[in-house]
């Protein structure tokens, strides 16, 4: 799989430390042990492996921590005499959205074949307007009424799978362009709890991969990492 530096980065963050060595698998274990003492809700870890650069370069392997839709990818590499660290908040990447897009579009046209003759009378009682006295435009519209209705229908189900511990249809939703906008507007708006539960997922992820650093450096007599060197780069709505 090929990473590409994504534009959903919520932050970076990197240091080098000059004059010191270590193993990057070693280092990836320490942060797991110290994330597993910190008892951080929902969280997964597991190693993955990306192209430094296009296809054929070399590769590099990372430490990912997972947590809803938010992934903290953590590096820990040499480089000349000294030793990098980095770490990216991004978020979870969705695929096949366009194919995801051609089921939905098959879905909404057959469920609003088989409703409209359920839902036609009672959108047609509600406006005041017979439903057989209707000319060819009024039936147009009337079955996009039907179709925009399944269609929310749609959206609506997927939220309510989603809050009840059943993701995989909001996944696909999500996945799909334009769609995920009209979808996140309505059912997953940007609040005050989704922001303040990433960030705390952030820091906690950030705090434990320090805490190894910290213990990597003394036990070799290296100074600590100032407050400043410790700070992440935030984008866009993080930025200060």
């Amino acid at each position: 799989m090929l990473k590409v530096l994504s534009a959903l980065a919520f932050s970076h963050w990197s240091t080098l430390i000059g004059n010191f060595q270590a193993s990057p698998k070693e280092f990836y274990t320490s942060v797991e042990a110290s994330l597993e003492q910190r008892e951080i809700p929902d969280i997964q870890t597991s190693r993955v492996v990306y192209p430094e650069g296009g296809a054929f370069s070399p590769r590099r392997e990372y430490l990912r921590v997972k947590s809803g839709d938010h992934l903290f990818d953590i590096c820990g590499a040499p480089f000349g005499t000294g030793f990098f660290f980095s770490s990216w908040l991004t978020m979870k990447e969705r695929r096949w959205g366009y194919l995801w897009g051609i089921v939905l579009l098959v879905v909404v046209s057959l469920a609003t074949r088989l409703l409209y003759p359920l839902l036609a009378p009672p959108i047609t009682s509600l406006i005041g307007f017979p439903l057989i006295i209707m000319d060819s435009t009024g039936q147009s519209i009337l079955y996009g009424m039907v179709a925009a209705l399944v269609f929310f229908g749609i959206l609506w189900i997927s939220a309510l799978l989603a809050r009840i511990g059943s993701p995989w249809l909001e996944e696909a939703i999500l996945s799909i362009p334009l769609v995920n906008l009209l979808y996140a507007w309505i059912f997953r708006p940007l609040t005050y709890y989704r922001v303040d539960t990433m960030l705390m997922f952030e820091k906690s992820v950030q705090a434990a991969v320090l805490e190894v650093i910290d213990e990597m450096t003394s036990a070799k007599g290296i100074r600590s990492l100032s407050d400043d060197e410790r700070k992440p780069i935030h984008r866009g709505f993080l930025k200060r």
